[in-house]
């Protein structure tokens, strides 16, 4: 969560509860405390402005949408849902929708074209320029088809939240390996590299989403090679 003078933002929203994910046991019909644990830090649904979603996978847009009456509908009743135009072209296309990634399309069912319907999505082509004051969105395809990572300027520091361009800090180290869920691997790693020079370069903050720990740190260069700091 993002706290601006103007603004209240998510960023992703997890994997939501009361959904169908058997191919996922973990996730399957959660009953997790998220909107509690909102509350716990001073936000309500209805306080939020923005949610950008990094992009449409599981993990990262379960809490788009609740379970209403047998009806899912969003759970910010007053946000903007941000996300990348690719993302959505690939996901709302029926061409797409094949026997290997059907399972993509019943998160955006249930996760994201509710979102679509209710009017309330913003849907971009992330360049690097300025969306929001202070918080820019850079493109980083490869792990998925739209990826775009979120980054936040405030007094003279900057941070950068990557979505999935890099799923355990090994990757810091090793930038050409992939996660097993990474759609486009050549891309990923081209993503993963720019990412890695973007933040050794700025010295930004790294907020991931699946580091253990804090999941929060700084890369540093030494020679050719990048170092990860927990923070």
């Amino acid at each position: 969560m993002l706290r601006t003078k103007q603004h209240t933002i998510l960023i992703d929203t997890g994997a939501g509860n009361d959904k169908e994910r058997i191919w996922i046991p973990r996730l399957n019909r959660l009953k997790s405390p998220y909107l509690k644990r909102l509350k716990a830090a001073g936000v309500t649904p209805a306080m939020v402005d923005y949610v950008i979603l990094t992009h449409l996978h599981v993990d990262h847009v379960g809490w788009n949408t609740q379970l209403v009456d047998g009806a899912w509908e969003p759970t910010f009743p007053n946000a903007t849902y941000v996300f990348s135009k690719s993302e959505q072209k690939h996901y709302s296309d029926p061409e797409n929708y094949t026997v290997n990634n059907r399972v993509k399309f019943i998160i955006y069912e249930d996760s994201v074209r509710p979102v679509v319907q209710a009017g309330q999505a913003e849907i971009i082509e992330p360049d690097g320029a300025e969306f929001l004051e202070g918080i820019s969105l850079y493109p980083v395809p490869g792990h998925s088809i739209g990826q775009m990572a979120v980054c936040l300027t405030s007094g003279g520091e900057e941070a950068l939240f990557g979505g999935d361009v890099m799923h355990h800090p090994i990757q810091v180290y090793r930038p050409e390996w992939n996660s097993v869920y990474c759609e486009d691997a050549p891309q990923a790693r081209v993503s993963r590299r720019w990412a890695l020079d973007y933040l050794a370069d700025r010295h930004a903050l790294f907020f991931s989403s699946h580091f253990a720990e804090t999941s929060v740190g700084r890369v540093t260069r030494t020679g050719d090679h990048f170092v990860w700091q927990f923070c």
